[in-house]
């Protein structure tokens, strides 16, 4: 039964011609790697759709971030030029696991919903 399932499955990936949706999945392993891709935002809404890597580069002024992130959902956002450009960034609102970070020029942040309302965390790359 589970051979046929994911032979099933298999043939379902590979004739789909546009998104594909399971439903459920129990136990699943996988062998090897998984590649994402990795998305420059050029707007401002935390979106998971974008993928969960992403890269956005600040200039000077205002940045005000959105969310639309759903329960279970995260991204990993990259900020780029903060410090250099006098950046400021207005985020939704949220629970920071420790404070709301002093950003610098390259500055990585997590968001995630856990159902409980959107959660970030950040630190900056050295």
């Amino acid at each position: 039964m589970v051979r046929h399932s994911l032979e099933k499955l298999n043939e379902v990936l590979i004739g789909s011609s546009g998104e594909v949706s399971i439903d459920s999945l129990d136990n699943l392993e996988l062998t090897g790697s998984i590649t994402e891709e990795v998305h420059i935002l050029t707007g401002s809404e935390i979106n998971a759709d974008n993928g969960t890597i992403q890269i956005k580069s600040l200039a000077s002024g205002t940045t005000t971030f959105t969310s639309s992130l759903v329960i279970g959902q995260s991204i990993t956002l990259r900020l780029t030029g903060a410090d250099t450009a006098g950046a400021t960034v207005v985020y939704p609102t949220m629970t920071w696991v420790n404070a709301v970070p002093t950003l610098t020029d390259d500055d990585q942040l997590t968001f995630w919903n856990d159902g409980d309302g959107l959660k970030g965390s950040a630190g900056a790359l050295v």
